[in-house]
């Protein structure tokens, strides 16, 4: 049976991250594929963010080949010739003073030691005269040392009989090539199948051998692709097999619990979070329904939209439906705004918190109402900017103080507000870890303990 959807790497990004670790400590690339608007970017920046990685993202459906490895230039170039029969190996000095033969690539690839011979005609490409004093020439050798500096070439006299310079071709490294910076490299290349063939092509050399033509990544860099799905009807081309045979494949599921947990720790409105809360297939809906010809509803569309409604209260009625419409799709648009009015009913939550109000609890509210005071309640665990630790551990314990009061008829919504707004800071444990005995935690705990331990299982 698969993990988390129909097929074994069908998982949400909790999930996902995972695997990626384990792909990104072995040094391994790897195709996330999942619809638009799931956070396949996100995912891929955060990962590198949490392992100290520089991400770089590379949009290959904007690209064409060229793109991909540079333009060409045209540069004067040594090139030095040997007009009678030496076949002494060219060598340079390391920073031991030990001789070290100059490598270079014959014909199939392989490196060989480059040597002065008339027989071969052996041509060195890209070596520049530095000096002519006392009779020994010395050139930049065409290849990088170990250390990546310029190895120097020295040719006695009477090994080199003469010396051309031509114009020679040379590819330029793109602006987006990551460079060697110390930093470790994650390269993400994204939109990958949305790509022509022929980009898809180039970028096999990308994927398997960290480099294209004479342009090498920085060492430990990870390539990474993404892409959407052909059923999402984006903009996909078939990704040739081998390419598929060089990457680990994962398929990104939306997971609403776990797209909440990211939510809460990344400021998106409370009652965005509530709504989908209390609605969780709103989250993601088929791009291709009937309703959802416009804009559809996915996590992109929501975080969006939670950008443009917090501090709302100056946007008029008709233009606040349009915007939601507009943003994730006039399927579920009436019934966000249903329930952004149920939320505005409710009496100020801090109110009700510090007990400045006798509040009725929603013994016969509907689960819209109850979710939208959970969530409510839940978002004032949030450290504001600039706001102290004990402040909010304030605001934290009287959250737990009020759960504590709900009556036993309930007890499931009680519960409830604890589980949300455990899930909300990342400091919360730290405070209910508070070994005071007036800890208003420990009392919830023991109360919802069946609840508490089924919602972190």
């Amino acid at each position: 049976m698969a993990a988390e959807g129909t097929h074994f790497n069908d998982l949400s990004i909790d999930k996902a991250k995972e695997v990626l670790d384990y792909a990104l400590n072995a040094g391994r690339p790897a195709f996330i594929t999942g619809p638009p608007g799931i956070g396949k970017s996100e995912m891929c920046y955060q990962i590198a963010e949490d392992n100290g990685r520089k991400l770089t993202e590379a949009r290959l459906i904007l690209m064409e080949p060229i793109d991909l490895r540079g333009l060409p230039s045209v540069k004067d170039t040594y090139i030095v010739r040997c007009d009678e029969e030496v076949t002494k190996a060219v060598t340079v000095e390391d920073e031991d003073g030990n001789e070290v033969p100059v490598m270079v690539t014959d014909d199939n690839g392989n490196e060989v030691p480059a040597t002065t011979t008339d027989t071969v005609n052996q041509v060195y490409h890209g070596c520049r005269l530095l000096s002519d004093n006392g009779g020994k020439m010395s050139f930049i050798a065409p290849r990088l040392d170990d250390k990546g500096k310029q190895k120097i070439l020295q040719l006695e006299p009477g090994e080199v009989t003469h010396i051309e310079v031509e114009g020679l071709s040379k590819w330029n490294k793109p602006d987006w090539f990551p460079v060697e910076d110390g930093n470790k490299h994650l390269l993400l290349l994204d939109e990958i199948n949305g790509a022509s063939p022929s980009v898809q092509a180039a970028a096999y050399e990308i994927v398997w051998n960290n480099r294209i033509g004479e342009h090498v990544l920085p060492r430990e860099t990870c390539v990474w692709a993404a892409g959407n799905r052909a059923e999402d009807r984006a903009v996909v081309h078939q990704t040739p097999s081998p390419l598929r045979s060089r990457w680990i494949t994962i398929n990104l599921q939306v997971n609403p619990d776990v797209w909440k947990d990211w939510a809460w720790k990344n400021d998106v409105d409370e009652r965005v979070i509530g709504f989908i809360s209390f609605q969780q297939d709103a989250l993601m809906i088929d791009s291709t329904d009937e309703l959802q010809k416009q804009s559809y509803p996915c996590p992109r569309s929501w975080v969006m939209l939670s950008s443009l409604i917090k501090d709302d209260g100056g946007i008029p009625k008709e233009l606040l439906a349009a915007m939601t419409a507009g943003t994730v799709g006039e399927g579920v648009a009436a019934n966000f705004l249903s329930f952004m009015d149920t939320h505005a009913s409710i009496p100020d939550i801090d109110d009700i918190l510090s007990g400045k109000i006798d509040f009725d609890f929603p013994v016969d509210e509907s689960p819209a109402y109850k979710w939208a005071l959970c969530c409510a309640i839940a978002a004032r665990a949030r450290t504001k900017k600039g706001e102290k630790g004990q402040t909010v551990k304030k605001r934290v314990f009287a959250i737990y103080e009020f759960a504590n009061t709900i009556p036993d008829e309930l007890a499931e919504f009680g519960a409830l507000i604890g589980i949300e707004t455990f899930g909300v800071n990342d400091q919360l444990v730290k405070y209910i870890s508070d070994k005071s005995p007036d800890n208003p935690f420990k009392k919830w705990n023991s109360k919802y303990i069946d609840y508490f331990r089924d919602a972190t299982s």
